[in-house]
C-alpha cells in the first residue's frame, strides 16, 4: 500500500470515528430510567450479605450506604415475596431508627448508572436522586406505587437511573414519608468519551498532516516542494 493510500484510509476511518463520537454524546443526552436487565454483566452488585447486623452503614469497598440500619428480612416474609432478592440482609430506614430519612449511597469514584431493589409500604411512591461531587442534582426519578409489585402487605420493585456519563458521586432514595428497605444495589461506570475523543483527534491530526505533506505546495523560494524534496 502506498503512503497516499494509507492517509486516505485513515481519513475514512476518522470520519466513521467522528460519527461514533457524536452517537456517544447523543446517548448521554438520552440518559434516563434503566431496568436491571439493561445493566452490563460486569456491573457491580451489592446485596448486604457481608454487612454487620444493626450497623448504621454498609460498604462493599467502592460504595457506602448510610442514613439507615442493616436489618434482616424475616423468613416468613421472605418466602411470601415474589421478588427473589429480599431473602437476607437489607438496609432499611423506618420511624424507629430515623424518621423517614432518605437512604444515602456514596461512591469512592464517580459512576454512570445505579439501580436498587426496593420494598416499601403500600400506596407510597419511591424517589431516586443522583448528585455530582459538588452535591448538585443531576437526575431524579419517581416510581409510582401503582407501578410496583403488590405483595399484599407492601410493594416491591426496581428503580434505576442511567445518567450516561461518570458524574454520579452519590444518590438518595426515599420512600416519600414511609418505611423503605433496599437490597441488591447494582451500579456501573462507562468508558469516558473524553479519552476516545482525544484518540480520534490525534488520529485525524496525523491523517491531515500526512495529507498536507504529500501535496505539492509553494515554498518561500517560489519553487515546488513535496515532502521535503525540491523540484526544479
Amino acid at each position: 500500500m502506498q503512503i497516499s493510500d494509507l492517509y486516505y484510509s485513515m481519513s475514512i476511518v476518522c470520519r466513521y470515528l467522528l460519527v461514533l463520537v457524536l452517537m456517544l454524546n447523543a446517548s448521554v443526552s438520552n440518559a434516563g430510567q434503566i431496568t436491571r436487565q439493561e445493566f452490563s454483566p460486569s456491573a457491580s452488585n451489592y446485596g448486604f450479605e457481608s454487612a454487620t447486623f444493626e450497623a448504621t452503614t454498609a460498604s462493599d469497598g467502592l460504595m457506602t450506604v448510610s442514613q439507615g440500619t442493616v436489618s434482616q428480612v424475616p423468613v416468613p416474609i421472605s418466602n411470601s415475596l415474589s421478588t427473589p432478592y429480599f431473602k437476607g440482609m437489607v438496609f432499611v430506614t423506618y420511624s424507629a431508627v430515623v424518621p423517614y430519612t432518605p437512604i444515602k449511597l456514596e461512591w469512592s469514584s464517580p459512576i454512570s448508572a445505579v439501580g436498587i431493589e426496593i420494598l416499601t409500604n403500600l400506596n407510597k411512591d419511591v424517589t431516586l436522586e443522583l448528585f455530582d461531587a459538588n452535591n448538585q442534582l443531576l437526575e431524579s426519578l419517581t416510581i409510582l406505587s401503582a407501578d410496583l409489585t403488590n405483595e399484599s402487605f407492601a410493594n416491591s420493585g426496581f428503580i434505576g437511573i442511567d445518567y450516561g456519563t461518570n458524574r454520579v458521586a452519590s444518590a438518595l432514595i426515599s420512600g416519600n414519608g414511609t418505611d423503605l428497605q433496599i437490597d441488591s444495589v447494582v451500579y456501573q461506570a462507562v468508558p469516558e468519551p473524553g479519552t476516545f475523543v482525544q484518540f480520534v483527534a490525534g488520529l485525524c491530526g496525523l491523517a491531515a498532516i500526512g495529507h498536507w505533506r504529500r501535496r505539492p505546495h509553494f515554498g518561500n523560494s517560489g519553487i515546488f516542494e513535496n515532502s521535503g524534496t525540491l523540484r526544479v
